[in-house]
This record gives C-alpha cells, structure tokens and sequence, in this order.
C-alpha cells in the first residue's frame, strides 16, 4: 500500500496480530497474512504518522496471493485537516 507525501508507516499497525505481519519503511507498508481461505475475508489496520507539513493525498495499492493472483485495491483519497 501506499500512503500520500507527508505519512510514514509506524510499526504495529495491524488487526489481528496473530494473522497479519506489517513491515514498511517511509510511505509503503507490507502486510502480510499466514492463511486466508479462498473467499475468506480480513481487515489490517496499518498506523501512520502524520507530518505537520502533510496534504490530502491518494492511499492505493495492490493484494497479491499465493500464485502471484494480484488485485488492484480502489484509491481512495485521505483528507488531512489540521488540529
């Protein structure tokens, strides 16, 4: 997945911690699942940290499963509002 200018992935950032592994360095995070049934569903939960400096931007990215079937994730844009 990757997050617009101004995130940066935090370590953690998961669901179910017996389920999903995240990694990420600067703006893209990895996350991973042991098992997922075919049709099955899971939600992952990735943390980031925002920059005073950050803008609204486009979170996109892919899923890939075993066998290399890939699957687009639909963009979505993240409005950042200041506090």
């Amino acid at each position: 997945m990757s997050l617009p200018a101004g995130f940066t992935v935090r370590a953690g950032g998961i669901d179910n911690p017996k389920v999903w592994t995240c990694t990420g360095s600067a703006a893209v995070a990895t996350c991973r699942v042991s098992a997922l049934l075919a049709g099955g569903s899971g939600t992952v939960r990735i943390r980031v940290e925002i920059a005073p400096d950050a803008a609204s931007g486009t979170v996109s990215g892919e899923l890939t499963a075993a066998g290399s079937v890939s699957e687009q994730i639909p963009a979505a844009t993240v409005t950042v509002r200041p506090a």
